[in-house]
């Protein structure tokens, strides 16, 4: 936050402030609940403060979320054995 007020207060250019969430499951954030709590605190007051909205940004492929739960599950498709002949 001060880092913003830095740069809002020498007139430096700023594109966009985004942030990443991370996710266990589709539904349910791999971050604490107080860390949450917080970027929703912080999204505001700096929407309040700057009129700028903060990007929330995660793990994507192929268009699809990347979840813990989806990369622990993964299962690599594995090359043939004698060296991709």
């Amino acid at each position: 936050m001060k880092m913003l007020d830095v740069i809002i207060s020498r007139g430096l250019k700023l594109d966009r402030i985004t942030t990443t969430d991370i996710w266990a499951t589709e539904t349910i954030r791999g971050e604490y609940p107080e860390m949450v709590k917080f970027k929703e605190r912080a999204d505001e007051y700096i929407w309040q403060k700057y009129r700028i909205e903060v990007e929330h940004l995660c793990a994507m492929r192929n268009g699809e979320k990347q979840t813990y739960e989806r990369l622990f599950y993964h299962v690599p498709k594995r090359k043939s054995a004698g060296g991709g002949h």
